[in-house]
């Protein structure tokens, strides 16, 4: 099976640093972490990831501005979008779904627990793409 693409946009290094941990399974993920909104633009167009792990709060060029490029200006339904982020306010979060996304990690989130929450999303998004890629079995 292939490995999911996942494309991560984390300004914090500690947080990039768990991700890394938490998607380590290179059978089961493809992993490309950027820094920032405008970096995620262009490697979402290069990459063409199956989900996209993204950060609310970044400099530059914000979450939603970024979530709302590629589902409004790009016009992509295909991406399973998750956002990943401390922004517990259900308004956020209300406002996140509403612009397309399939998913949402409060931080701090189990790195154990990550690979399998970032595969559910896409199979419940995506089931048809979702089964061309391997499972992980680990538990929080």
């Amino acid at each position: 099976m292939a490995p999911l693409k996942v494309l991560a946009v984390e300004d914090e290094e500690v947080t990039r640093k768990l991700i890394r941990v938490g998607l380590k399974d290179e059978q089961c993920f493809e992993l490309r972490i950027v820094a920032n909104g405008e970096d995620a633009l262009v490697e979402y167009k290069r990459f063409q990831p199956d989900v996209i792990l993204l950060d609310i709060m970044m400099p530059q060029m914000n979450g939603y501005q970024v979530l709302q490029e590629i589902r409004t200006t790009l016009a992509d339904r295909r991406t399973t979008i998750v956002m990943v982020s401390s922004v517990a306010a259900k308004n956020e979060i209300v406002a996140c779904v509403h612009l397309g996304i399939q998913g949402y990690i409060l931080k701090p989130f189990h790195t154990k627990a990550l690979g399998d929450t970032v595969l559910q999303y896409h199979r419940k998004a995506q089931p048809a793409a979702a089964s061309r890629h391997g499972s992980t079995t680990a538990s929080a």
